[in-house]
């Protein structure tokens, strides 16, 4: 993914800890990073590549040797101008308004039409990301985001805080005004978030439409009127249990449409 800027935007999840890395693009040294620490995700921004594709990768030292990444590619894009709303149902099958992976707009036995899914069941040690390429003008008033969605994430342990190892599995939707750095929108959830979804969480479980549910986001509560800023829907997992995933349908941003939460819980 690019920033807004345009710039690619390399993620890298070490597995090890390194005393630095250099970033490579089209063969080309880009930046070094120091002091990374292992079983974490860093982005590193491709400052001044103009190249609209190519390949990249790294090479990273530890106590002075040298360990080399594979290559990636990429392929940047330029994202349109900001509006004020977006809405999309997914059933007419478009996929352009989207970039990431781990996820897609595809149907499932079961469900009615489209929407987003993430991949069934989902990964161990995953991080999946699915952006929107449409920047949203924040507005002053009813600057809300609805969908509906199911989501069979694993339970962390009752009482874990979002950030610790016993927090478990998770989702969370996030905002950026530069696409480099990002604030959760919500707190991060499991399936714990609907008394309808932990039933669901197991090998052989598969969700029913039933337990779709109802999420309103104020973007108000961390965005400033006239910002202009990106969305994402992100799911991480550990190296313990996993679920069925996640599933998105009927987005509405800022639309006349759009209402709030009841009590800031779900609703059918």
């Amino acid at each position: 993914m690019p920033s807004k800027a345009g710039e690619p935007i390399f993620r890298l999840l070490a597995r090890s800890d390194y005393d630095s890395a250099i970033l490579f693009v089209n063969n080309q040294r880009i930046t070094k990073v120091l002091d990374i620490t292992g079983l974490s995700y860093i982005d590193i921004v491709g400052e001044g590549v103009t190249e609209q594709s190519g390949d990249a990768y790294l090479r990273a030292f530890r106590d002075g040797r040298p360990f080399v990444s594979k290559r990636l590619t990429y392929e940047l894009f330029t994202y349109p101008l900001a509006v004020e709303s977006y809405i999309n149902d997914f059933d007419d099958g478009t996929t352009g308004d989207f970039a990431g992976n781990g996820f897609s707009i595809t149907s499932y036995s079961g469900f009615a039409g489209r929407a987003i899914h993430s991949t069934h069941q989902y990964e161990n040690n995953a991080e999946y990301i699915f952006t929107l390429k449409q920047p949203i003008k924040v507005r002053a008033n009813e600057a809300l985001i609805n969908f509906s969605e199911i989501d069979i994430i694993e339970p962390g342990t009752e009482g874990a805080l979002p950030g610790s190892s016993a927090f478990k599995d998770y989702v969370v939707i996030q905002g950026s005004l530069d696409g480099v750095n990002w604030l959760d929108l919500v707190e991060p959830y499991d399936a714990t978030a609907n008394a309808l979804w932990p039933p669901y969480f197991g090998p052989v479980a598969i969700p029913v439409p039933d337990i779709l549910m109802f999420r309103a986001i104020d973007l108000q509560n961390t965005f400033n009127t006239d910002d202009e800023i990106l969305i994402r829907f992100v799911l991480r997992s550990d190296s313990d249990n996993v679920g069925w995933g996640w599933l998105i349908d009927n987005l509405k941003i800022q639309t006349e449409s759009v209402i709030a939460g009841l009590d800031d819980e779900n609703v059918r």
